[in-house]
């Protein structure tokens, strides 16, 4: 049912950070991060995502930041799967990321904007599902 489902308050950041890794803005997705982390109190589902959101918040790589971001969408795609999300979710994957061993992420659209090579591979990417 939705009543399970992942809340805004956990997907919308998620996407905002990954919209900051497509324009390669660092200091975006790092204030996401931080904001976050600042909150009064946590869930237990956003407890789960303090380790990569902690590294995001501190880098001063985007790399980093980068490979980051790919441990918060495995434990974000795991969520969805496991308890639906507010809104459609389209999970993507680029075959180049990290030396070519590949990469996901979700996205609330279909059109693929790369979060891990921002403008140097935009469109790198195919859509895999629909969660």
């Amino acid at each position: 049912s939705t009543d399970n489902a992942l809340s805004d308050e956990v997907v919308l950041p998620y996407l905002e950070i990954k919209d900051a890794l497509v324009a390669s803005n660092l200091e975006k997705a790092r204030g996401t991060a931080q904001s976050i982390l600042n909150k009064d109190s946590f869930t237990d589902i956003e407890e789960q995502l303090m380790a990569p959101l902690e590294r995001i918040a501190h880098t001063e790589s985007i790399e980093e930041a980068r490979e980051a971001f790919f441990e918060y969408s495995q434990l974000i795609t795991d969520m969805v799967t496991e308890y639906g999300a507010s809104r459609t979710m389209y999970k993507q994957f680029c075959p180049m990321a990290f030396g070519n061993s590949g990469a996901f992420w979700l996205s609330a659209e279909k059109e693929i904007l790369n979060p891990y090579f921002g403008d140097k591979m935009l469109r790198c990417g195919e859509v895999q599902a629909e969660l």
